[in-house]
């Protein structure tokens, strides 16, 4: 589901979603694919909390194998970079910011918040995909 935020309170409301039937990494790429021009592959940022680290590993790797280019903040920054400012920039740089939804993502305070708050103040297409309890 492709969502645009404008109030981070929204995100409360898409928690009560109920689970699709297709595989994750289908409906991620299909909204994408749905969203930009075939012949072009979307730059997608990642968002998740950091107990998803290992659903978030594997959507990165899918999204790759489909020939996306993923941008996730483990790996596209540098020792010693100053962190907030490096990630405001690959979300700049994204065409979508897909943000892995959990209850620890949605904690008041969370990095992933603020990615998906910054990419709502930049316009940018945010796809949600609601993890289950059981952590993908």
């Amino acid at each position: 589901m492709c969502l645009r935020l404008g109030l981070l309170a929204t995100l409360g409301c898409s928690l009560r979603g109920t689970p699709a039937k297709k595989p994750i990494l289908a409906r991620v790429d299909h909204v994408i694919s749905n969203a930009v021009e075939k012949t072009v592959k979307a730059r997608i940022f990642i968002s998740y909390s950091r107990k998803d680290i290992a659903f978030a590993d594997r959507l990165d790797a899918g999204l790759k194998a489909r020939g996306f280019d993923t941008l996730i903040d483990r790996s596209d920054i540098r020792a010693f970079e100053e962190w907030w400012k490096r990630i405001e920039v690959l979300i700049a740089g994204a065409d979508t910011l897909v943000f892995v939804l959990s209850p620890d993502a949605v904690q008041p305070g969370t990095a992933a918040l603020k990615e998906v708050a910054f990419a709502a103040s930049l316009n940018k297409r945010l796809a949600a995909y609601r993890l289950s309890s059981s952590r993908g």
